[in-house]
């Protein structure tokens, strides 16, 4: 399929997917902004999407493509977050709110003993 050729034409080539996916934020991130916010609206204000939805789903997508590519998730993550965290997207409190549940202290905790084990 398509897919599968882009995915073979991609891996190795790091610079390629870092410019292909800057291309697909810059393009959804423009058509947003250049949309009218009335034309996006499915029923009522509050179903409205506006540019940091767009905004989060390109980067959301960039993010699964660079890992589909061999990228550590922990670092793709970490710079999603900062990527929102900068654009005004999310606040401060909500970027790193995450590290204050116990239960994902625990989950990297195991990924470390894991990684021990593993050596």
């Amino acid at each position: 399929s398509s897919c599968d050729r882009l995915c073979r034409l991609m891996r190795g080539r790091p610079f390629l997917v870092v410019l292909l996916t800057v291309a697909w934020v810059v393009l959804l991130t423009m058509a947003a902004v250049l949309v009218p916010p009335a034309e996006l609206c499915v029923g009522s204000d509050e179903a409205c999407l506006n540019w940091e939805s767009y905004l989060t789903v390109s980067l959301l997508l960039t993010a699964v493509l660079l890992m589909a590519n061999g990228s550590p998730p922990d670092l793709v993550m970490l710079a999603l977050t900062v990527a929102l965290l900068l654009c005004g997207v999310i606040s401060d409190a909500q970027a790193w709110a995450g590290f204050c549940s116990s239960s994902v202290l625990s989950i990297g905790a195991l990924f470390v003993v894991a990684r021990a084990l593993e050596e």
